[in-house]
């Protein structure tokens, strides 16, 4: 299945934006005063949702999606009433079809699937992890016959991309100078955008790798009590 050529400095400064967005979270949750919390909350927002601020978020959707949610879940945290603009809906039933047919191809279950690779059931996946599911299971062969019966794999581990090898790497040599183990990775992500990263996905890669860098720095500024600041973007 032919994928999307994607604009990397697009992709760049979507997720150079993502990762903006979550730094503001974090000083908005650290605003004691209530109410100018939620003044902080409702600047940001209506900075975002502009159209020259979204069309940043909306080129990757899987960016997009992840600054919707974690708005919502910063909205959820600081009990506001007025509701965040939500991401458009997308009829997903097609590709989720599909996901029951090649599960049935390879003698398997979709729930079963989607929780060992996901940890979690398939209704709660975002659309690009159903996408990239699908793709996934289409590139697995079919089973191999040995007289009537098909072998069936066990338990098929996520197929990662030969393009993202570099990405792991270096996500590697950031988690090391933090001393970070896989586990802390995984933690530190999900503390920053809300749910555990899709290490198929080259986007979440990168996003992760901005956001170990930005971690890298705040720890050296604050050894060194200096330090230049990351630009604005909103």
């Amino acid at each position: 299945m032919p994928k999307q050529t994607i604009d990397p400095e697009k992709e760049r400064a979507a997720i150079r934006y993502l990762i903006r967005l979550v730094q503001r979270a974090t000083e908005i949750r650290a605003i004691a005063d209530k109410s100018q919390a939620i003044a902080a909350f409702d600047a940001l927002s209506a900075k975002i949702y502009k159209a020259e601020s979204w069309e940043q978020f909306k080129y990757i959707p899987v960016v997009a999606q992840e600054a919707g949610d974690l708005l919502s879940k910063l909205k959820a945290d600081l009990v506001l009433t007025e509701p965040v603009k939500p991401i458009e809906p997308v009829d997903l039933s097609d590709i989720v079809s599909k996901i029951e047919v090649e599960c049935d191809r390879l003698h398997t279950t979709k729930r079963q699937e989607a929780l060992n690779r996901f940890g979690k059931s398939s209704q709660a996946l975002t659309e690009s992890e159903l996408r990239e599911w699908l793709d996934d299971l289409l590139q697995i062969p079919n089973p191999t016959l040995r007289g009537e019966e098909a072998i069936a794999p066990t338990n098929p581990q996520p197929i990662i991309p030969p393009e993202n090898l570099p990405l792991l790497a270096e996500i590697t040599t950031l988690r090391t100078q933090l001393e970070f183990d896989k586990k802390d990775v995984v933690h530190f992500y999900t503390s920053k955008i809300g749910k555990a990263p899709n290490f198929s996905s080259s986007t979440e890669l990168k996003v992760l790798i901005g956001l170990l860098e930005v971690e890298i720095g705040d720890r050296a500024a604050a050894q060194k009590e200096s330090g230049d600041q990351d630009p604005e973007f909103f």
